[in-house]
């Protein structure tokens, strides 16, 4: 039972974390991410902010003006 109720929550975590960033990235501001799940993404993130489809400053993730467009295609790539 404790088994399956970590699973559980571990899998409602990480939903939540995939949640905010979706919502956040649709905010001109951009989504603050924990160093945790920046350190997880950092291999497909720094491929995308040296294309110019997103800025990263500090913890901030933020779609650019060549982002917003291809929004879509770019959260595939991060999720």
């Amino acid at each position: 039972k404790d088994l399956a109720r970590a699973e559980r929550e571990t899998r409602a975590r990480g939903e939540k974390e995939e949640e905010e960033l979706l919502l956040g990235l649709r905010m001109v501001r951009g989504v603050e991410l924990a160093p945790a799940r920046l350190a997880a993404l950092a291999p497909r993130l720094d491929p995308l902010v040296r294309a110019g489809f997103l800025t990263l400053q500090g913890r901030r993730l933020a779609l650019t003006e060549k982002g917003f467009p291809v929004m879509n295609a770019l959260l595939v790539r991060l999720l």
